[in-house]
């Protein structure tokens, strides 16, 4: 239960859904705007279709991004209730570094030192991602 692990990650899907939200208002100013848009679009195509394009591949990407977390919540949040790494399942991706150091270990006793090495390790990851998508 959630009583016995209060360090419970929260899920990425409320940032999903807020995503989601955002472009749903996007469209409508969009299509709000279709008439002026459509003429200003018209007078460039090639570049107005490049522009549209990467947007297109960048709102993917960060979807992507915010989606391929959910099995790391999930791992993180099953790890805390199992107690042990071992008996979580499919190992994370992002969180190697910590699931590596934990090994066939059943406590969560890692250092200062340790943690903050960790945290750094994920963060890299994450910028790293995070450079495709700006």
């Amino acid at each position: 239960t959630s009583d016995d692990y209060p360090h419970k990650l929260s899920s990425p899907m409320a940032f999903f859904w807020t995503m989601v939200i955002f472009l749903i208002i996007v469209g409508f100013v969009a299509a709000i705007l279709f008439r002026q848009a459509q003429a200003a679009f018209f007078s460039n195509p090639g570049l107005s279709g490049l522009i549209l394009g990467v947007l297109l591949i960048g709102i993917l990407l960060v979807f992507n991004h915010v989606l391929a977390l959910r099995p790391e919540v999930r791992w993180f949040n099953s790890f805390r209730a199992a107690g042990s790494a071992e008996k979580v399942g499919r190992d994370p991706v992002l969180l190697a570094p910590m699931r590596a150091l934990i090994g066939r270990h059943h406590s969560v006793a890692l250092s200062t030192a340790t943690l903050r090495s960790i945290l750094d390790s994920i963060a890299t990851r994450l910028d790293e991602s995070r450079d495709t998508s700006r």
